[in-house]
């Protein structure tokens, strides 16, 4: 399936905006925190399975997404990346790296990064 740069770059923004929109909505419960683990379930997991991510994992995922967040792509790279290292199961950390990438203008990392995510799980939304 190919789409287009702008069309993926459009997906993208809406994707931070409703990342954002989450995270701030995680201060006021739990809710968004079990809604994350379904994002970052990785393949071939279930829901229940989904629970059982490390705890240490969510953390460094957040933290990530946070400072992508702020606007510090150079420093949301790296940690995403460290992340992908670490845990190179969950397909939502490759998306946001692909976002990054699509936001410094380096379609063809932007490229190999949602390959990636969707290796993982084809059927991903974000990725998709």
């Amino acid at each position: 399936m190919k789409i287009s740069l702008r069309r993926f770059t459009d997906y993208c923004h809406r994707a931070v905006a409703v990342a954002a929109l989450l995270a701030l909505a995680g201060c006021a419960g739990q809710g968004t925190r079990d809604a994350e683990r379904d994002v970052m379930a990785p393949v071939g997991t279930d829901a229940q399975a989904a629970i059982a991510i490390p705890p240490e994992a969510l953390t460094l995922f957040e933290q990530a997404a946070a400072v992508m967040a702020s606007g510090d792509l150079v420093d949301a790279e790296l940690r995403f990346k460290e992340f992908v290292l670490l845990y190179p199961d969950y397909p939502g950390a490759f998306v946001n790296l692909a976002i990054i990438h699509a936001r410094n203008g380096d379609d063809a990392a932007a490229s190999e990064a949602v390959d990636a995510a969707l290796a993982l799980n084809p059927d991903h939304p974000a990725a998709l």
